[in-house]
């Protein structure tokens, strides 16, 4: 008993337990599905964001190029005239040449779109290192905001190239205040180009550092999400294990049990119904034989009890018409009594063992039934109409192995097996009967014949 009930506390901690990891995991599953979902819009959000700073990293090394150009070639033409008065250390610094005519006063310095390429580089690399607004266009209509750069070896690019930028104004600025033939301005010149050159290739590693911190970041996404999409696969995995062993299954053997009850209710229901057509079939068998007994019993004239037993015999087996043979010493077969039988002469009165059906049934000893019979061989008699039944029933009666007479049956409807139980039961009795009231008959006609010699 302790043990009985071990192992029922067991099975109900077993499945409190599946039911527990059940619940677990369908808390996890939507928990991990949100946080995929969520990851997903970030990593969108984060990689539209690079996106924006990488296109503003690459457009500043433009913005640079296109100030130096402006500020250099097209606002300050720089003619420097080669003469023989010039320094050893100038001989080794680049000239430049240019045709337009040397002017210190530039008209209209602060209005042109040099001041705004320098606006929109200062405004884009102090964005791209703090976080804020970018002017997306040269007109300074259009705008949009980025983050800070977070990855701490670009952000320190940036802040370089931000100090250099301050270098390379300082240098632009010493062209306007230094003659253009000294070495002061070559020297400016020089290295407000080295300067800003500088600026293009820390934009340059900028712009490639941050397309592989995009792609790092992508990758360790696409990883995660991986990651996530496998522990729900392990998840959906062991939810349908757990459905499939603690739901499907006993589902499926509930319904294989309840299956296997149906049958075996169907059958015993089947077996119930046999017994009970059984039953009634044999309490019907009973009743005939007791009714048929009842008509037998007593003593009668050889005729009356053959009529009395056909009478009997015909309705009790739904039969429309009937006759009774009775069988001498000689084989000869006389009509001793009828049911619902026209009366047809001498031509269904007698006849000989052998002869037609009614005779040869009784030769062999044998029942015999006939189908389809034709019309007139065996009419049905009634106040209204004449019919003839479509079957057939010849069956002998014996007494100790002698054949003492034959019962012919019609039915309009075809012969049943309980039908033919019935003759077969009662065929014995019948042959007693018969035998008896011949015997007595006999009797009373020798005793006759010895009162008349007497």
């Amino acid at each position: 008993m302790n043990s009985d009930a071990e192992i029922s506390r067991t099975n109900i901690n077993v499945k409190r337990n599946f039911l527990f990891l059940f619940l677990a995991i369908l808390i996890v599953f939507p928990v991990l599905m949100t946080a995929s979902y969520l990851l997903l819009l970030s990593a969108m959000k984060s990689k539209m964001n690079n996106n924006a700073a990488i296109n503003i990293a690459g457009r500043q090394k433009m913005l640079i190029n296109k100030y130096v150009k402006e500020f250099v070639e097209d606002r300050i033409p720089l003619q420097v005239r080669f003469h023989k008065q010039k320094t050893e250390a100038i001989d080794t610094l680049e000239i430049v040449k240019d045709q337009k005519p040397y002017t210190k006063e530039v008209e209209g310095f602060e209005a042109n779109s040099f001041h705004r390429t320098r606006e929109i580089f200062e405004t884009s690399l102090a964005a791209l290192i703090n976080g804020g607004t970018v002017l997306l266009d040269m007109e300074m209509t259009k705008s949009t905001t980025i983050p800070a750069v977070v990855n701490p070896t670009i952000r320190s690019k940036l802040i370089e190239a931000e100090k250099l930028w301050l270098l390379t104004l300082e240098h632009f600025n010493k062209l306007l205040v230094t003659e253009p033939d000294s070495s002061e301005y070559i020297i400016a010149h020089n290295e407000g180009s080295d300067t800003a050159n500088d600026i293009s290739r820390i934009m340059d590693q900028v712009v490639t550092s941050m397309q592989i911190d995009l792609q790092n970041k992508l990758d360790r996404i696409n990883m995660f999400q991986i990651v996530v999409i496998l522990i729900e696969a392990t998840l959906f995995l062991i939810t349908w294990v757990f459905i499939y062993f603690k739901i499907v299954t006993p589902l499926e053997r509930k319904s294989i049990d309840l299956e296997n009850q149906r049958e075996l209710y169907i059958s015993l229901n089947s077996e119930l119904a046999k017994a009970n057509e059984k039953e009634k079939e044999q309490n019907w068998l009973a009743a005939g034989q007791a009714r048929l007994n009842d008509v037998m019993r007593g003593v009668k004239e050889i005729n009356t009890l053959s009529r009395d037993i056909i009478c009997c015999l015909a309705p009790y087996l739904h039969a429309q018409v009937g006759a009774i043979y009775l069988a001498d010493y000689d084989q000869n077969l006389s009509l001793a009594g009828s049911y619902a039988l026209k009366n047809q002469g001498d031509s269904r009165q007698d006849c000989k063992f052998g002869e037609g059906l009614l005779g040869q049934s009784a030769k062999d000893r044998k029942c015999k039934i006939l189908t389809n019979v034709p019309d007139g061989y065996f009419p049905i008699r009634s106040g209204l109409a004449e019919i003839s039944p479509r079957n057939i029933i010849i069956k002998p009666f014996l007494y100790e192995g002698h054949v003492k007479g034959v019962i012919e049956l019609g039915l309009v409807s075809e012969f049943s097996g309980k039908q033919m139980d019935f003759l077969k039961l009662v065929e014995e009795s019948i042959g007693i009967a018969i035998h008896t009231a011949q015997s007595r008959r006999q009797l009373q006609d020798l005793l006759k014949e010895s009162r008349c010699r007497s």
